[in-house]
């Protein structure tokens, strides 16, 4: 009797652990109300759950109700990966952020912990100095912008709050104190320093004011100053300032009525802005100042064909020199070196940068890493060149070089120990035809030893506007899917620029996952694809018109109503042709595309889990309330549907906690354990040799 019970215990586990049942899910009220745009009738069934918050009781049961089922379907049957996730996201990131007195000054981020110190590396002694903890009230994994006073006692950094509001920050040095003056709602540029006062462009944005001010704060006195006001087209056409410290002179720059103009204010004087020089813009071209020396200001180009051009206008003869043109428009980044500049290139497929002498305009390669992100910093005082290297599997590190050198060695002078084998892994850039008719293309990384047999599983990681920062955020989640088997697939970036639409995303998207599945990487009923912001709404929109284009998606802060969106949603300003609608074809186009609009009745939908910030306010959550409870009350399959809360910016006590990643990690790859049947363990877990 004993054997008889036993035996049939076994087989209720085994059928239960085999077998997946279709989730009973939270009863959504379909209270249908009708919306009446341009004379077109929209029909929006869960509306009310656009009203979050506690008050709203029916609202708050169903929420509660959703993490219940998406904790219960997870389970936390595999802790290890806490413990393997705070180990990997303990690696150092090196952050370098200008070079005074033959100083490195730089950040040593810990992303695990979210916390911040300053330290300074003496290029001549060889000797590191810690300065400051700046403590974790910084969102580090947001490239900081920092400058120091020019007697190096005052520092100055700008804090990204959240994805549309910053905040400058300036610390005493001298005094140690942890009290520092906050200036609020300022654009991300870099603080630029003249004698007392830095100088920074007010937010127009943020501050609910149409125009666009460059300001100045002078540490002693503790007074703003406002040193010029541009009431620009857009609140988003470009300001820029750059600053010549050996003769006092703030250089302005905004593009108003198709024209680029450049102006100059006498710091030392105190003079009203001159304007030196003014440029048309043709449509579709868009003009930056890149920075400037003591002769010239440098600018950068881009026209509506994708070329970009790095042009001197020199400030005596106000004659023009031409420095370089990339064709492609793969140039990320400008930094200066004592009579140089350097053009960076990060297109993760072949990493790049070019030396260009501003006075005999001569050019030369600097060879850099092939994968990964790199950073350079600005030196005009010699010609060491300093810039961090963080690629996918190499040690996180800071290094030094000279420009002398034709073959660049470098000094490393700060290097991270790595938590696993670097040897383990590999990386593959390819590139594929889109159905665009572009190339897209793509970095494949997985274990050395997997075979290509078409059982693999295998993610897609698809942010549409993807650059090296967003994509290096995620190095330590890149470890964890490759060790357990999943072939991690990301967009490169180099031709991320060349396409906006989200048809054309689509398009990219399914051209990708046909290509993993013919190369034999992995097959559908193992393929996942992770979409965040503008990503999650292009997942929605492949599954609306093909839902078994894959096994399972993982959707983050998705945007999936283009048409009756919140009105909170600062999102809607960056991205008119998602969320902006004139006339009544206008609105018809913009129904096609909304994913919450287009959801099938029946459609057999892969595995679904939608995380989302509660006190998201840049994307409201109700985007993901809407979409999930539409799509459990319509999907007919048996995969699961899931929503689960993170926490995405808490601003309380003046305090910021970053977006916790490691908990979307940890949620994520349990879920899509469970949607593709396979095993995680710590086994698995890849370690130095």
């Amino acid at each position: 009797m004993t054997r008889l019970i036993t035996y049939y215990f076994t087989l209720i586990l085994l059928l239960g652990s085999c077998t997946k049942f279709k989730l009973k899910y939270p009863y959504a009220e379909n209270n249908t109300t009708i919306d009446t745009l341009y004379d077109v009738e929209i029909e929006d069934d869960y509306k009310w759950l656009e009203i979050a918050h506690e008050g709203n009781k029916k609202w708050f049961k169903w929420q509660n109700e959703q993490k219940r089922l998406t904790d219960t379907y997870i389970s936390d049957r595999n802790l290890f990966l806490r413990d393997r996730i705070s180990e990997l996201n303990d690696i150092p990131l090196y952050i370098p952020i200008e070079i005074i007195n033959n100083r490195v000054y730089y950040f040593k981020i810990n992303a695990n912990t979210n916390h911040t110190d300053l330290y300074s590396f003496n290029l001549t002694n060889r000797e590191t100095i810690f300065i400051k903890d700046l403590g974790k009230s910084l969102r580090s994994l947001s490239r900081l912008k920092g400058s120091l006073s020019m007697d190096e006692s005052k520092f100055a950094i700008i804090n990204t709050i959240n994805d549309y509001q910053n905040n400058l920050l300036i610390y005493d040095l001298q005094t140690g104190s942890d009290a520092c003056d906050t200036i609020f709602n300022v654009r991300a540029y870099k603080p630029l320093w003249f004698e007392s006062k830095v100088h920074y462009i007010n937010d127009a944005f943020n501050s609910n004011d149409f125009s666009n001010q460059v300001c100045s704060y002078d540490v002693q006195t503790k007074a703003k100053s406002i040193h010029y006001e541009s009431d620009l087209e857009s609140i988003f056409d470009p300001l820029d300032i750059s600053i010549d410290r050996i003769n006092g002179r703030l250089y302005i720059t905004d593009n108003l009525n198709n024209k680029c103009n450049t102006f100059k204010v006498d710091l030392i004087r105190q003079s009203e802005p001159v304007l030196i020089n003014s440029m048309h813009i043709p449509e579709g071209n868009i003009y930056r100042m890149a920075g400037t020396d003591e002769e010239n200001i440098f600018y950068i180009k881009h026209d509506k064909y994708f070329i970009s051009k790095i042009d001197a206008y020199h400030i005596d003869s106000k004659k023009w020199n031409h420095l370089y043109t990339d064709n492609k428009r793969q140039l990320s980044e400008f930094n200066q070196i004592k009579d140089h500049v350097i053009l960076s290139y990060k297109n993760m497929k072949d990493n790049k940068a070019v030396l260009i002498n501003t006075k005999n305009l001569s050019s030369k390669p600097i060879r850099v890493i092939k994968e990964g992100v790199f950073t350079f910093v600005n030196n005009r005082q010699d010609t060491t060149l300093v810039f961090s290297e963080q690629s996918f599997t190499k040690p996180k590190s800071l290094n030094s070089a000279s420009i002398r050198n034709s073959d660049y060695r470098y000094t490393i002078i700060e290097n991270a120990a790595l938590p696993f084998n670097p040897d383990d892994f590999v990386s593959k850039h390819v590139t594929i035809k889109s159905e665009t008719g572009r190339n897209t293309n793509i970095v494949i990384s997985h274990k050395k030893d997997i075979k290509l047999n078409g059982e693999n599983p295998a993610i897609v990681f698809f942010y549409p506007n993807s650059t090296p920062i967003h994509i290096n955020t995620f190095h330590f989640s890149r470890i964890m899917y490759m060790e357990q088997g999943f072939v991690f697939v990301q967009r490169s970036y180099e031709e991320y620029a060349q396409s906006f639409s989200i048809e054309e995303k689509e398009k990219d998207m399914r051209s990708i996952l046909t290509y993993l599945t013919e190369a034999q990487y992995t097959d559908r009923d193992k393929l996942c694809i992770s979409g965040y912001e503008y990503g999650a709404s292009v997942a929605a929109k492949a599954i609306n018109n093909d839902p078994t284009i894959c096994k399972a998606v993982i959707m983050t802060n998705g945007i999936f109503d283009f048409v009756l969106h919140p009105s909170s949603d600062k999102i809607r300003y960056h991205n008119k042709q998602l969320f902006d609608f004139q006339t009544k074809e206008e609105l018809q186009k913009l129904l096609i595309k909304s994913p919450y609009h287009n959801i099938k009745r029946s459609g057999d939908y892969p595995a679904i889990l939608a995380l989302y910030g509660d006190d998201n306010k840049t994307i409201s959550p109700s985007h993901t309330y809407k979409y999930i409870a539409k799509l459990q009350m319509r999907t007919k399959g048996n995969n699961p549907i899931c929503m689960h809360p993170h926490l995405r910016m808490n601003l309380g006590d003046s305090n910021v906690i970053m977006y916790d990643y490691k908990d979307h990690i940890y949620h994520a790859l349990n879920f899509l354990s469970e949607a593709v049947d396979i095993n995680l363990s710590s086994k698995n877990i890849s370690r130095c040799n």
